[in-house]
């Protein structure tokens, strides 16, 4: 499984580690547009989207990615820290 981290403002600072890619979104743009654009380059892959935004959902989604809120995720990881 791949992860890749889309980022913007001071987290462009943010590197690659081994598993985990890191995008930053350009800094004239927007991050969701990034992210739309992560997905449409994977359409032939299955997709995961973590993000509470419901504009962003809409979107990922038509592009076939399956997503998820950020607490659901954190549930699932089994952290007690809040969104």
């Amino acid at each position: 499984m791949d992860i890749v981290l889309v980022v913007e403002g001071a987290a462009r600072e943010v590197e690659s580690i081994p598993g985990v890619s890191v995008v930053a979104a350009p800094r004239s743009g927007d991050g969701d547009d990034a992210i739309v654009q992560v997905v449409a380059n994977r359409q032939s892959e299955r997709v995961y989207v973590v993000t509470a935004d419901r504009r962003l959902r809409d979107r990922v989604g038509a592009l076939g990615a399956t997503v998820i809120g950020p607490k659901t995720l954190l549930a699932a990881s089994g952290s007690r820290d809040r969104c």
